[in-house]
Protein backbone atom coordinates (compact mmCIF):
# COMPACT_ATOMS: atom_id res chain seq x y z
CA UNK A 1 0.00 0.00 0.00
CA UNK A 2 2.79 2.45 0.89
CA UNK A 3 4.52 1.74 -2.43
CA UNK A 4 1.22 2.24 -4.30
CA UNK A 5 0.56 5.60 -2.61
CA UNK A 6 4.12 6.71 -3.32
CA UNK A 7 3.63 5.88 -6.98
CA UNK A 8 0.46 7.98 -7.09
CA UNK A 9 2.26 10.93 -5.47
CA UNK A 10 5.15 10.58 -7.90
CA UNK A 11 2.85 10.52 -10.92
CA UNK A 12 0.93 13.54 -9.59
CA UNK A 13 4.18 15.45 -9.04
CA UNK A 14 5.34 14.67 -12.56
CA UNK A 15 2.03 15.91 -14.00
CA UNK A 16 2.12 19.08 -11.92
CA UNK A 17 5.61 19.84 -13.18
CA UNK A 18 4.26 19.83 -16.74
CA UNK A 19 1.49 22.37 -16.12
CA UNK A 20 2.08 25.39 -18.35
CA UNK A 21 -0.78 27.45 -16.90
CA UNK A 22 -3.27 27.36 -14.07
CA UNK A 23 -6.89 28.60 -14.17
CA UNK A 24 -7.70 31.66 -12.11
CA UNK A 25 -11.32 30.64 -11.66
CA UNK A 26 -12.80 27.13 -11.57
CA UNK A 27 -16.52 26.41 -11.72
CA UNK A 28 -17.77 23.10 -10.36
CA UNK A 29 -20.95 21.12 -11.01
CA UNK A 30 -20.63 18.55 -8.19
CA UNK A 31 -22.93 15.89 -9.56
CA UNK A 32 -23.50 12.39 -8.18
CA UNK A 33 -24.32 12.74 -4.48
CA UNK A 34 -27.59 10.83 -4.73
CA UNK A 35 -26.08 8.06 -6.82
CA UNK A 36 -23.27 7.84 -4.28
CA UNK A 37 -25.89 7.37 -1.55
CA UNK A 38 -27.57 4.52 -3.44
CA UNK A 39 -24.25 2.93 -4.34
CA UNK A 40 -23.07 2.90 -0.71
CA UNK A 41 -26.41 2.30 1.01
CA UNK A 42 -26.36 5.71 2.69
CA UNK A 43 -29.18 8.10 3.44
CA UNK A 44 -29.25 11.52 1.75
CA UNK A 45 -27.98 13.34 4.84
CA UNK A 46 -24.90 11.11 5.04
CA UNK A 47 -24.18 11.42 1.30
CA UNK A 48 -24.53 15.20 1.25
CA UNK A 49 -22.32 15.54 4.33
CA UNK A 50 -19.62 13.61 2.47
CA UNK A 51 -20.20 15.85 -0.54
CA UNK A 52 -19.70 18.95 1.61
CA UNK A 53 -16.50 17.48 3.01
CA UNK A 54 -15.35 16.99 -0.58
CA UNK A 55 -15.98 20.69 -1.24
CA UNK A 56 -13.60 21.54 1.59
CA UNK A 57 -10.98 19.17 0.16
CA UNK A 58 -11.46 20.66 -3.29
CA UNK A 59 -10.90 24.17 -1.94
CA UNK A 60 -7.66 23.06 -0.28
CA UNK A 61 -6.45 21.60 -3.59
CA UNK A 62 -7.26 24.89 -5.33
CA UNK A 63 -5.28 26.84 -2.74
CA UNK A 64 -2.28 24.57 -3.39
CA UNK A 65 -2.23 26.04 -6.89
CA UNK A 66 -3.25 29.53 -5.77
CA UNK A 67 -6.55 29.39 -7.66
CA UNK A 68 -8.30 32.49 -6.41
CA UNK A 69 -11.93 31.88 -7.38
CA UNK A 70 -14.07 28.75 -7.03
CA UNK A 71 -17.78 28.64 -7.89
CA UNK A 72 -19.81 25.65 -6.69
CA UNK A 73 -23.27 24.85 -8.09
CA UNK A 74 -24.88 24.04 -4.73
CA UNK A 75 -28.61 24.10 -5.45
CA UNK A 76 -30.32 25.04 -8.70
CA UNK A 77 -33.61 26.85 -9.11
CA UNK A 78 -34.87 23.72 -10.86
CA UNK A 79 -33.87 21.59 -7.84
CA UNK A 80 -36.19 23.67 -5.69
CA UNK A 81 -39.07 22.83 -7.99
CA UNK A 82 -38.26 19.23 -8.88
CA UNK A 83 -36.83 17.67 -5.71
CA UNK A 84 -38.94 16.10 -2.97
CA UNK A 85 -39.63 18.09 0.17
CA UNK A 86 -37.77 15.46 2.18
CA UNK A 87 -34.61 15.95 0.12
CA UNK A 88 -34.95 19.74 0.16
CA UNK A 89 -35.33 19.75 3.94
CA UNK A 90 -32.17 17.65 4.21
CA UNK A 91 -30.30 20.10 1.98
CA UNK A 92 -31.67 23.15 3.81
CA UNK A 93 -30.70 21.71 7.19
CA UNK A 94 -27.14 21.10 6.00
CA UNK A 95 -26.89 24.53 4.40
CA UNK A 96 -28.09 26.23 7.55
CA UNK A 97 -25.67 24.24 9.69
CA UNK A 98 -22.57 24.80 7.57
CA UNK A 99 -23.24 28.43 6.63
CA UNK A 100 -23.80 29.34 10.28
CA UNK A 101 -20.48 27.70 11.13
CA UNK A 102 -18.51 30.03 8.82
CA UNK A 103 -17.78 32.68 11.51
CA UNK A 104 -15.99 29.99 13.55
CA UNK A 105 -14.33 28.20 10.63
CA UNK A 106 -10.58 28.50 11.18
CA UNK A 107 -9.79 27.30 7.67
CA UNK A 108 -11.93 30.05 6.11
CA UNK A 109 -10.42 32.81 8.23
CA UNK A 110 -6.79 31.66 8.14
CA UNK A 111 -6.94 31.61 4.34
CA UNK A 112 -9.04 34.80 4.12
CA UNK A 113 -11.76 33.23 2.00
CA UNK A 114 -14.66 35.45 1.10
CA UNK A 115 -17.93 33.55 0.88
CA UNK A 116 -20.49 34.85 -1.62
CA UNK A 117 -23.90 33.30 -2.29
CA UNK A 118 -25.59 33.98 -5.63
CA UNK A 119 -29.04 33.03 -6.85
CA UNK A 120 -32.67 33.82 -6.15
CA UNK A 121 -32.56 33.96 -2.38
CA UNK A 122 -36.21 35.04 -2.16
CA UNK A 123 -37.38 31.48 -2.80
CA UNK A 124 -35.30 30.04 0.05
CA UNK A 125 -36.54 29.46 3.62
CA UNK A 126 -35.87 32.35 5.97
CA UNK A 127 -33.56 30.23 8.13
CA UNK A 128 -31.33 29.57 5.11
CA UNK A 129 -31.37 33.26 4.12
CA UNK A 130 -30.34 34.18 7.68
CA UNK A 131 -27.50 31.65 7.54
CA UNK A 132 -26.39 33.07 4.17
CA UNK A 133 -26.23 36.56 5.66
CA UNK A 134 -24.12 35.28 8.56
CA UNK A 135 -21.64 33.59 6.24
CA UNK A 136 -21.33 36.54 3.88
CA UNK A 137 -21.05 39.19 6.58
CA UNK A 138 -18.38 37.29 8.51
CA UNK A 139 -16.10 37.14 5.45
CA UNK A 140 -16.97 40.35 3.61
CA UNK A 141 -13.58 41.96 4.26
CA UNK A 142 -11.54 39.13 2.75
CA UNK A 143 -10.20 39.12 -0.81
CA UNK A 144 -7.41 36.55 -0.93
CA UNK A 145 -9.69 33.73 -2.09
CA UNK A 146 -13.33 33.64 -3.13
CA UNK A 147 -15.88 30.86 -2.68
CA UNK A 148 -19.06 31.53 -4.66
CA UNK A 149 -21.95 29.21 -3.82
CA UNK A 150 -24.85 29.15 -6.28
CA UNK A 151 -28.02 28.51 -4.28
CA UNK A 152 -31.48 28.71 -5.86
CA UNK A 153 -29.59 29.56 -9.03
CA UNK A 154 -30.60 29.47 -12.69
CA UNK A 155 -28.39 30.77 -15.50
CA UNK A 156 -31.37 31.74 -17.62
CA UNK A 157 -33.07 33.49 -14.71
CA UNK A 158 -29.89 35.43 -13.97
CA UNK A 159 -29.92 36.77 -17.53
CA UNK A 160 -33.64 37.59 -17.35
CA UNK A 161 -33.14 39.37 -14.03
CA UNK A 162 -30.32 41.44 -15.57
CA UNK A 163 -32.60 42.41 -18.49
CA UNK A 164 -35.36 43.41 -16.07
CA UNK A 165 -32.91 45.62 -14.15
CA UNK A 166 -31.82 47.34 -17.36
CA UNK A 167 -35.45 47.98 -18.34
CA UNK A 168 -36.37 49.28 -14.88
CA UNK A 169 -33.45 51.73 -15.01
CA UNK A 170 -34.40 52.91 -18.50
CA UNK A 171 -30.93 52.17 -19.84
CA UNK A 172 -30.57 53.21 -23.47
CA UNK A 173 -30.29 50.02 -25.60
CA UNK A 174 -27.49 51.69 -27.58
CA UNK A 175 -25.44 51.90 -24.38
CA UNK A 176 -25.70 48.19 -23.58
CA UNK A 177 -22.48 46.31 -24.28
CA UNK A 178 -21.14 42.98 -23.05
CA UNK A 179 -19.29 44.79 -20.27
CA UNK A 180 -22.22 46.95 -19.18
CA UNK A 181 -24.58 43.97 -19.24
CA UNK A 182 -22.24 42.02 -16.97
CA UNK A 183 -22.61 44.71 -14.32
CA UNK A 184 -26.22 43.60 -13.81
CA UNK A 185 -25.44 39.92 -13.22
CA UNK A 186 -25.55 38.47 -9.69
CA UNK A 187 -21.79 38.68 -9.03
CA UNK A 188 -20.49 41.22 -11.54
CA UNK A 189 -16.98 41.69 -10.16
CA UNK A 190 -15.88 38.05 -10.42
CA UNK A 191 -13.95 37.02 -13.56
CA UNK A 192 -15.52 34.39 -15.78
CA UNK A 193 -14.52 30.77 -15.09
CA UNK A 194 -11.51 29.54 -17.03
CA UNK A 195 -12.38 25.91 -16.36
CA UNK A 196 -15.64 24.14 -15.51
CA UNK A 197 -15.50 20.66 -13.98
CA UNK A 198 -18.55 18.41 -13.90
CA UNK A 199 -18.41 15.07 -12.12
CA UNK A 200 -20.35 11.78 -12.42
CA UNK A 201 -19.88 11.27 -16.16
CA UNK A 202 -22.73 13.54 -17.26
CA UNK A 203 -22.05 15.70 -20.33
CA UNK A 204 -24.14 18.82 -19.88
CA UNK A 205 -23.92 22.19 -18.11
CA UNK A 206 -27.43 22.21 -16.57
CA UNK A 207 -28.04 25.97 -16.69
CA UNK A 208 -24.74 26.73 -14.91
CA UNK A 209 -23.43 30.29 -15.44
CA UNK A 210 -24.49 30.18 -19.08
CA UNK A 211 -23.46 33.80 -19.71
CA UNK A 212 -20.13 33.52 -17.92
CA UNK A 213 -18.90 30.19 -19.38
CA UNK A 214 -19.22 31.20 -23.03
CA UNK A 215 -15.46 30.65 -23.48
CA UNK A 216 -14.70 28.40 -20.51
CA UNK A 217 -12.94 25.08 -20.99
CA UNK A 218 -15.21 22.17 -20.00
CA UNK A 219 -13.94 19.04 -18.27
CA UNK A 220 -16.19 16.05 -17.58
CA UNK A 221 -14.94 13.62 -14.94
CA UNK A 222 -16.33 10.11 -14.46
CA UNK A 223 -16.18 9.82 -10.62
CA UNK A 224 -19.22 10.77 -8.59
CA UNK A 225 -18.62 13.99 -6.67
CA UNK A 226 -17.89 12.34 -3.26
CA UNK A 227 -15.39 10.06 -5.04
CA UNK A 228 -13.58 12.85 -6.89
CA UNK A 229 -9.91 12.75 -5.84
CA UNK A 230 -6.91 15.04 -5.87
CA UNK A 231 -5.56 12.88 -8.69
CA UNK A 232 -8.76 13.56 -10.67
CA UNK A 233 -8.35 17.26 -9.94
CA UNK A 234 -4.79 17.27 -11.25
CA UNK A 235 -5.95 15.42 -14.37
CA UNK A 236 -8.40 18.26 -14.98
CA UNK A 237 -5.62 20.84 -14.57
CA UNK A 238 -3.38 18.90 -16.95
CA UNK A 239 -6.13 18.74 -19.56
CA UNK A 240 -6.81 22.47 -19.15
CA UNK A 241 -3.11 23.22 -19.53
CA UNK A 242 -3.00 21.33 -22.84
CA UNK A 243 -5.83 23.24 -24.45
CA UNK A 244 -5.44 26.33 -26.60
CA UNK A 245 -7.94 28.95 -25.57
CA UNK A 246 -9.07 30.80 -28.69
CA UNK A 247 -12.03 32.88 -27.45
CA UNK A 248 -13.74 32.50 -30.83
CA UNK A 249 -10.65 33.43 -32.85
Amino acid sequence: MVIFLTQIKTRSFEKVQKLSRIPQHIGVIPDGNRRFARKNNLNLHQAYEIGIKKVREFLSWCREFDIKYVTIYSLSHENLIGRSQLELNTIFNLMEKHLKSVPNDEDIHENEVRVIIAGDKSILPKRVIDAINIAEQSTENYNKYYLILLIGYSGRKEILDAIKKLISLNVNPEDITVETFKKYLYVPDIPDPDLVIRTSGEYRISNFLIWQIAYSELYFAKPLWPEFSREDFIEALVEYSKRERRYGR
